[in-house]
This record gives structure tokens, C-alpha cells and sequence, in this order.
């Protein structure tokens, strides 16, 4: 499922269960009618719920790589092969030097 409808359904369900109310109990608007920063933001906290699943499951018997090759973030502890660069932790999104 990508994280745009991850986004989606999480909101939704935020919606289902407040009645579709915000946290100040207006109506919550469609989701085409949130301003970009607040999709955003449920797209950040819906790839992060994703992320700490993957990361909760069970790792391999057998790592694919030597566990002293992979990367782990100082900051949640996510561990990713080594290879897969980028400016962000794949697990929480934390700002990182290469």
C-alpha cells in the first residue's frame, strides 16, 4: 500500500472515530481540501507507523548482510543495509550525516 493511501485511511479513521470532528470539534474537511502541510504530516506519521512495523517484525534467521556492514540510526535504532543511502533514517525520518 503506498503512503499516500496509508495517509488517506489513517486520516479517515481519525475521522470514524471523532465523528468526523477535528481536535477543536469542527468538521474535519476532505482530504483534497487539507492544506499540503497537513497532508504532509499525516503522510510523515503514516510512513512512520509503516516503518516501525516493518521494524517490528521478526529479522531473518540469516542477516542478507553482516550485521557490522549496516547502518542504525542514533536516534531510534533502525537498522538498514548498507548501500541504501540518503539524508533521512529509513525508521524515523531523522536528519542524518552520511
Amino acid at each position: 500500500m503506498s503512503t499516500n493511501k496509508l495517509a488517506r485511511a489513517a486520516y479517515a479513521a481519525y475521522g470514524a472515530t471523532t465523528q468526523n470532528r477535528n481536535f477543536r470539534g469542527e468538521p474535519m474537511p476532505a482530504w483534497e481540501d487539507l492544506p499540503e502541510l497537513i497532508q504532509r504530516a499525516w503522510h510523515n506519521a503514516a510512513a512512520t507507523v509503516a516503518m516501525s512495523a516493518v521494524v517490528a517484525l521478526k529479522p531473518p534467521a540469516h542477516p542478507v548482510y553482516p550485521e557490522t556492514a549496516a547502518n542504525e540510526c542514533r536516534h531510534c535504532g533502525f537498522l538498514w543495509p548498507p548501500g541504501m543511502t540518503g539524508e533521512r533514517c529509513p525508521g524515523c525520518q531523522q536528519a542524518y550525516m552520511s
